[in-house]
């Protein structure tokens, strides 16, 4: 009994110390286990961080915009420093006629009068900036009504009821020398004299050049009751096309033609009126 036993117990105290061997050694490489992959997380953080590092330029970038927003115009303003009176569109050189008492001038976009920018123009209005404001102005006193601003108070309509009485009274003594004759119209030099700078030539109409089919032309957006040029037989929404029978050739020369009165004794414009733009020639002699 003894002799057997004894095999027993002395192959058992082996695996008891085997298998304490083994646990030892099991135990190391688990323990070791655990550090090695907290250096690999790490490792895979730090990669994280790198490529969250490198977008963030796409995050500077986010933020430039917003601060462009923050920047941007914050009000809009009926412009009172300075009035239009014509606009010049063309695919690369619209250009604007702005009307003060300095004696008007023509502006292109960029350029800048009295501390506003040209920004934009179109058809029948433009837009300047000054401040960070926008400030619009109009051809015609319906635009000026018809503006919404945050800012519109009484006073910007006391000053649209201003501008209308200006233009209507500043022709008021040429208007009642200027005859019609036989088909013609008789037009008193010394009066027109008056009208030479760009202040005087449109005190009381507005217009729009325009190309069409390669040929220059002026739309009459806005004609004062008092004008000169109503009295002249122009109406609004005429067209000008002709001066003299001749196309024109500058967006300026209607201009120097007032300018160059005093050398001028009769005056021809051919215009189209009404929806079939039918033509009609209007004929002026000056005495």
């Amino acid at each position: 009994m003894n002799l057997i036993f004894k095999p027993f117990v002395f192959n058992v105290l082996i695996a008891v110390s085997a298998a304490l061997f083994l646990s030892q050694i099991a135990g190391y490489f688990i323990k070791s286990y655990p550090d090695t992959y907290i250096s690999k997380d790490m490792s895979i953080k730090d990669k994280k961080f790198d490529i969250v590092s490198t977008l963030n330029i796409v995050k500077n970038k986010a933020v430039s915009k917003t601060t462009k927003k923050k920047n941007g115009p914050s009000n809009r303003f009926l412009l009172k420093a300075f009035s239009i009176s014509g606009i010049i569109l063309d695919d690369t050189n619209s250009m604007t006629i702005i009307r003060d008492k300095s004696g008007g001038k023509f502006m292109q976009v960029g350029e800048t009068h009295k501390g506003y920018k040209l920004n934009k123009i179109y058809a029948q209005k433009v837009i300047f900036k000054k401040n960070n404001n926008l400030y619009f102005a109009f051809l015609t006193p319906d635009g000026e009504k018809s503006f919404k601003s945050l800012s519109s108070n009484s006073a910007d309509r006391t000053n649209i009821s201003k501008r209308e009485e200006t233009t209507g009274t500043v022709s008021r003594a040429m208007f009642n020398e200027i005859k019609y004759k036989k088909g013609k119209y008789f037009m008193p030099r010394d009066l027109l004299l008056e009208y030479t700078t760009l202040d005087k030539i449109f005190s009381g109409i507005s217009i729009q050049a325009q190309s069409v089919n390669g040929k220059l032309q002026f739309k009459i957006m806005y004609i004062s009751s008092n004008s000169v040029f109503k009295k002249m037989g122009l109406r609004a929404f005429d067209y000008i096309v002709k001066i003299n029978g001749e196309d024109f050739k500058s967006v300026t020369e209607p201009i120097k033609y007032f300018q160059n009165l005093k050398n001028i004794k009769a005056l021809s414009l051919t215009i189209q009126r009404g929806k079939k733009k039918e033509l009609k020639e209007l004929k002026y002699e000056i005495y």
